[in-house]
């Protein structure tokens, strides 16, 4: 686009920092989506801030395809509509790097469901690097650079940008445009692309369902040591703080620490004098001690066919002993196949086994299953079981 965006980076890269648009209004965005769209492939980044508030403040979009870098500053944009057309169709391929914040950050933003996304994180897992690789060091890996990352924690939300900054938010999506060719040429060759598209498709999906999951006394640390009336009484306070934090967009702990409502949990005081006792700090009780004492109220006053169950008690010897050997053969499959470990055995995705009212949990019903299922059904001496349709 011009001189100040120069750095000495090659000759290919400095042509596309020549081919930068800005982008400030919704003709040019409708422009940049239709460009990303004839393409039929785009690589997305955002950049945001999220100090002091519960959800994402988006700062600047960056997308890129072989021939243009476009920078999408959302705060002068009064209508965005078209980029979330753009990340919701299924016939344009998104590649994003650990795409869990961003996808967030478009949730949030657009109320946008991005379909048909590629993690080159999760792509390099399935290529044998390591399981959760950062974006720097896989632009070192792969293309021999070394990312400046004087810029990751500056001020996106400033305006105008710097010369500084704008380099690097572009430079963050040409590089990986040239990664996720090349990575998307060796999953082809490999057999593996469409896993990395599902388990991608799993993550976005997941992301999805948590901002929208009901809180419960598991979003409290330490929880599940309480007895049922005090354990109902957490999964109001725990419910009452995620409502309140998103009505200030405010994050949890600036609301209300979980050591705080813990303790409030298993005091169950009867009035709010006794939240004044020093359960919890002055200015909390102060502007929420009606809130909070009507939450235990409401635990106090349930009736014992409403109290939840305790949560049950860890996995068994034998339990975990079977778990070893399920985890063993998975990182065997795992080392011929020249996987990350991590995507067949890890220990959260085995445990699943033996926490889930299914004969097979659903992530071992997609990509997994012909890899490995009947091998952990023959460990656990499930021989009937099979993945639903």
């Amino acid at each position: 686009m011009s001189s100040e965006l120069r750095g000495g980076d090659g000759p290919e890269v400095e042509a596309r920092l020549d081919s930068v648009v800005d982008v400030r209004d919704a003709d040019a965005l409708a422009a940049a989506c239709e460009a990303c769209r004839a393409a039929g492939t785009v690589v997305v980044d955002t950049e945001f801030e999220r100090t002091d508030t519960f959800y994402p403040r988006v700062a600047l979009v960056q997308l890129a395809t072989r021939e243009t870098v476009w920078l999408v500053d959302p705060l002068a944009l009064e209508d965005a509509s078209a980029l979330r057309a753009l990340l919701e169709d299924v016939s344009v391929l998104k590649v994003l790097h650990a795409c869990s914040e961003d996808i967030e950050v478009f949730a949030h933003w657009l109320q946008a469901h991005p379909r048909h996304v590629l993690d080159t994180q999760l792509g390099a897992a399935f290529l044998g690097q390591r399981f959760g690789i950062g974006y720097g060091e896989l632009v070192r890996l792969e293309l021999d650079v070394e990312v400046d990352k004087q810029e990751t924690r500056s001020n996106w939300l400033q305006r105008p940008l710097t010369a500084a900054q704008r380099r690097y938010a572009c430079l963050d999506v040409i590089h990986l445009d040239v990664i996720q060719a090349r990575m998307r040429a060796r999953l082809e060759l490999v057999g593996r692309l469409e896993w990395v598209l599902e388990e991608t498709r799993a993550v976005v999906e997941d992301v999805l369902r948590r901002a929208e999951a009901v809180v419960d006394w598991r979003a409290l640390k330490g929880a599940a040591a309480l007895g049922p009336r005090a354990l109902l009484a957490a999964g109001h306070l725990a419910a009452w703080r995620e409502r309140t934090a998103r009505a200030l967009d405010r994050p949890r702990n600036r609301v209300a620490r979980d050591e705080h409502l813990l303790g409030l949990a298993e005091a169950l005081p009867e009035d709010v004098e006794a939240l004044r006792g020093g359960l919890l700090p002055h200015g909390m009780v102060k502007r929420w001690g009606g809130e909070l004492q009507a939450a235990v109220d409401a635990a106090r006053s349930a009736p014992e066919d409403e109290l939840p169950e305790p949560p049950g008690p860890p996995l068994s010897r034998t339990h975990g002993a079977i778990i070893k050997r399920l985890r063993g053969e998975a990182r065997t499959i795992a080392g011929e196949l020249g996987l990350a470990e991590e995507l067949l055995a890890r220990k959260r995705l085995v445990e699943l086994w033996f926490e889930v009212d299914e004969e097979v949990p659903g992530p071992w019903r997609g990509w997994r299953w012909p890899l490995l299922g009947e091998r952990l059904l023959a460990l656990l001496d499930r021989p009937g079981a099979r993945p639903s349709s």
